[in-house]
């Protein structure tokens, strides 16, 4: 079976695959091993559609942690030279980064200084960086970014990773004068979380 005919099967009856891998662990591990074939083809219209297959998939192996190997092939993709697989790598790191959390966490925090995935590589790392401290400093360094949304997400971030060291109290609480009203509310929101679980 070609690489398209493998996705046309993946993604037919309303991702069929799915649910078979739950219950059934020879298809899982089939299915497993034709997404890692689709995530290192060199073709784009295929890469794009494995990727989206991976993201689609993730909740068939949620109890296996099997995507874990996965990971690190959709995490090289941020690089791409092709903006759309940039983005489409974001978005299913976004949906199976939490298997491998360190690989994702370092993938997303480099995609963040690509101007036009920084919303989403932000975004996923605020769903994903579970208290790292390299993501902890990304949200700082995006603190302070011109765009009021992006500091938003950069402080809603702080909140969701718990940092209560001095630096992240202080970004928070700067954040509470920002002149965009978004970042203002988020930042009293992320303090008043603290302070209830101090």
């Amino acid at each position: 079976m070609n690489p398209t005919e493998s996705l046309d099967a993946l993604e037919a009856d309303n991702g069929d695959a799915l649910y078979r891998c739950r219950h059934d662990a020879e298809h899982r591990h089939s299915v497993l091993a034709l997404l890692k074939e689709l995530l290192t083809n060199p073709d784009v219209k295929v890469l794009h559609r494995g990727m989206n297959a991976a993201g689609r998939i993730r909740g068939a192996f949620d109890e296996t942690d099997a995507l874990a190997e996965l990971v690190p092939l959709v995490a090289k993709h941020v690089s791409s030279d092709d903006e759309l697989i940039r983005r489409v790598a974001i978005g299913a790191l976004h949906c199976i980064g939490s298997h491998d959390t360190e690989c994702s966490v370092l993938a997303l925090i480099r995609a963040c200084d690509d101007e036009t995935l920084l919303d989403a590589a932000l975004l996923a790392l605020v769903d994903l960086a579970n208290g790292s401290t390299t993501a902890i400093r990304c949200f700082h360094r995006f603190a302070s970014h011109s765009k009021g949304k992006i500091r938003r997400i950069a402080i809603r971030g702080l909140g969701t990773s718990n940092a209560t060291d001095d630096a992240t109290i202080a970004v928070i609480t700067a954040a509470t004068n920002d002149r965009n009203q978004s970042v203002r509310e988020m930042a009293r929101k992320v303090l008043a979380k603290i302070e209830a679980q101090a």
